[in-house]
């Protein structure tokens, strides 16, 4: 078998959840798998123990055994029980490793599959009828420690993450595939894996609004990325629903120039991808297109007197009248300009950097309920200001999705997701105007914590299908794909080309 990059002659199947290639493993404590010199692939690595009266026993298979019409080698740990001897409760566990070779010499999966975890730690491991100590680890690593040839999945180490009884179990998740409890991943390029998950953008991905930021991201001085655990990309992290490591790079304030620049002392968020990235989530274009100091100046205007008093508001829409103007010119730029093209060319070049990749765009909520409402803290801006604003919002985002289309790659409307719990509703999803004295603080008309929950939730509808790439063409291979175009629809059948040299 050739393991990133390496080819062996054997493995080793041991009685403690793993594979090794270098000789057994006498080790039944989990240990992290990123910095170990161990070739080992580990679908569950803890102190498992098959003597024990009504457990199973560890058997495995090559030969006649496949998957999907593949060659496969299988093992398999069901009802197995832990050490020392309880079978009290007991877990099911399978890893397959499954032969590729259409996807390039030495390819493989490598396959997780989960039935049943209802114990996490052995007696030898500092646990307590079967839980605590030091608990399970899942993952794999070629034992060079070289960046993309291990990985762990989220929860290792983490006490009580992989059980049932956790959201966050194993049985309840699931990775490049619609089986829950299957987790695949695909070896490839000389032994690199897809394991990250980078979020890039501006502020309404990295959580500003949401409050509580990571350390190191809420320096005025230094950097003001304001990234917050309670952001949608964490919590698809944390609530398991994307099974892979998080690179978190989206940054406030970040236009089109900075994900490909860097800003706040960063190194540019476009810098993240690599061969090793299986998902993306990008969201970037409001501050280009200004809308942000649109919205403050409409306040702005309206709290100065520049316009009428609310209630006229409320059917004139006299901020429209003032600003119409500049968001006109910015939409253009955005429907068939400049704007257009440089969010294309950035689509295309995550696809070229993140080969290996799903890719979703994501766009900008309505910031006002939809009908628009006379009431407070919305009083500030009129009836008819608040629907100009939101049929803004509606206007980018759909541009955004057909630009990421035409790219070929996903999109998330995010339009409507906070209807419901819009600026002047009771369980807001949206910031008003915050002030810091009489100043508004970068937080206003962002998302805030039940915002990017319900964001959160609404792109993990999205990941419901398989964590695969958006579309990758092998030599020689065929892949037709629709993409809409401005009034009408374009088919087109692109073939894999033949390497020369």
């Amino acid at each position: 078998m050739n393991f990133y990059g390496e080819t062996y002659g054997a493995l080793w199947v041991n009685n403690n959840g793993n594979v090794t290639f270098d000789g057994p493993m006498s080790t039944y404590t989990p240990f992290g798998l990123a910095d170990t010199a161990t070739p080992i692939i580990a679908p569950f690595f803890a102190d498992i123990d098959t003597r024990g009266a009504g457990s199973g026993q560890t058997t495995f298979g090559y030969g006649q055994t496949t998957f999907e019409g593949h060659a496969a080698f299988c093992v398999n740990w069901l009802n197995v029980g832990y050490y020392s001897g309880h079978t009290d409760k007991t877990n099911s566990v399978q890893p397959l490793l499954v032969s590729r070779p259409e996807s390039g010499q030495g390819a493989f999966d490598i396959i997780f599959n989960y039935d049943r975890v209802e114990w996490e730690t052995g007696d030898a491991s500092g646990g307590s009828n079967g839980f605590g100590g030091t608990p399970a680890r899942a993952g794999f690593s070629s034992g060079t420690t070289v960046v993309g040839t291990n990985t762990e999945l989220p929860g290792s180490g983490v006490s009580g993450a992989f059980l049932d009884s956790s959201p966050t179990g194993l049985v309840h998740g699931r990775l490049g595939s619609s089986v829950d409890g299957r987790y695949v991943f695909g070896v490839r390029n000389s032994g690199i894996v897809a394991d990250t998950y980078v979020a890039m953008g501006d502020s309404f991905q990295s959580g500003e609004g949401a409050f509580g930021y990571f350390v190191g991201t809420d320096s005025p001085e230094y950097n003001l990325c304001h990234r917050a655990p309670s952001a949608y990309p964490q919590l698809l992290v944390s609530d398991g629903v994307v099974r892979l490591n998080l690179d978190y790079r989206a940054c406030s304030g970040a236009v089109i120039s900075n994900v490909l620049n860097g800003q706040w002392n960063e190194e540019p968020q476009i810098n993240a991808l690599s061969s090793s990235t299986r998902l993306v989530t990008l969201g970037v274009v409001g501050n280009d297109l200004g809308f942000g100091d649109i919205v403050t100046r409409c306040v702005a205007e309206n709290a100065a007197g520049t316009v009428a008093v609310p209630f006229i508001n409320q059917f004139a829409g006299a901020c429209r009248n003032i600003e119409n103007g500049r968001a006109e010119t910015a939409i253009d730029s955005l429907t068939s300009g400049q704007l257009r093209r440089d969010l294309m060319s950035l689509y295309r070049l995550v696809r070229a950097k993140a080969p290996y990749a799903r890719i979703v765009v994501v766009s900008y909520p309505q910031f006002y309920p939809g009908a628009g409402r006379f009431t407070t803290p919305c009083a500030i801006v009129g009836g008819a200001d608040q629907r100009w604003l939101n049929s803004l919002v509606t206007r980018v985002d759909r541009e955004i999705g057909e630009v990421a289309a035409i790219a070929g790659v996903e999109s998330v409307n995010m339009a409507e997701v906070l209807d419901g719990h819009g600026m002047c509703d009771s369980d807001p999803g949206m910031n008003g105007i915050l002030l810091d004295g009489k100043t508004p603080k970068r937080e206003s008309f962002h998302p805030n914590h039940v915002g990017h929950r319900l964001m959160a939730d609404k792109i993990e509808a999205t990941l419901q299908t398989d964590i695969r790439p958006t579309f990758a063409i092998l030599p020689n291979q065929y892949v037709t794909k629709h993409f809409p175009s401005r009034g009408n629809r374009l088919m087109s059948t692109l073939r894999g080309l033949e390497a020369t040299s």
